[in-house]
């Protein structure tokens, strides 16, 4: 572990409000990667970020790039985009795959035979979600998701959006170690970049009654000892 990120750490330990620090190196760790900038390395370097980001520079309420200027020149923190979470459901799933669902999976690029570990769930009274086990690795399983509609010939590939993140070569109906909970209707996943977790993306997403919408996504791109429960969260939803 580094000096920089040892450093990082013991400043959000210490800090009377962690949540927020770790907010805004999140939105430090989103500039960097949309800006692809490697050498901006350190603490300091991450601190005068969040203060570009957060346009605090010059200002007395600034990390790093204190200034003259007032805290009232400082924009307002915008507001959490809400996602509407639809009432859960309780039929059981049918054991057995559906041709609909079997008709679009046996045409995925998949390694795995696709009755291994399904995840299956009635979404709603119309709206199967059924997910396949694709590829298996050592520490992490990589499982494609496929919906069905009634009265559809075919199931569909879900589509899983996750603003700030780049994009990554694997299909957008793909994720990484997933679990769904009926309960609350949400499907998350933990993708590791290596197998002692200190890298890589995590964050569910929550049924609105027509997709799977993000609700908290965090990632570290760099392998450098984080925990992830320490990972910069780089898109947050509010739920009604």
């Amino acid at each position: 572990m580094t000096d920089e990120i040892m450093n990082l750490r013991t400043l959000v330990e210490k800090t009377p409000d962690a949540d927020l620090l770790r907010e805004m190196i999140g939105f430090a760790a989103q500039r960097l990667m949309e800006l692809e900038v490697g050498s901006l390395t350190g603490a300091a370097a991450a601190l005068a970020a969040m203060d570009e980001q957060q346009k605090r520079v010059g200002t007395a309420t600034a990390l790093i790039s204190v200034g003259p200027e007032p805290a009232t020149r400082v924009p307002p923190t915008p507001a959490l985009p809400m996602v509407r979470v639809a009432k859960r459901t309780n039929p059981q799933p049918p054991a057995a795959m559906p041709k609909a669902v079997a008709a679009v999976v046996g045409k995925a690029d998949c390694d795995e035979p696709p009755e291994r570990r399904p995840i299956r769930a009635w979404l709603d009274g119309r709206t199967l979600l059924w997910g396949v086990l694709c590829t298996k690795g050592a520490y992490r399983d990589t499982y494609a998701f496929f919906i069905h509609r009634a009265g559809a010939r075919t199931a569909e590939p879900m589509n899983f959006r996750m603003p700030g993140l780049p994009r990554t070569e694997d299909a957008d109906n793909h994720l990484t170690s997933p679990s769904f909970d009926h309960r609350t209707m949400t499907l998350a996943f933990h993708d590791l970049g290596r197998s002692m977790g200190d890298c890589g993306r995590a964050g569910p997403f929550v049924w609105d009654g027509a997709t799977f919408q993000p609700v908290e996504l965090s990632a570290m791109p760099d392998c450098r000892g984080v925990s992830s429960d320490d990972w910069p969260v780089i898109w947050r939803a509010g739920i009604r």
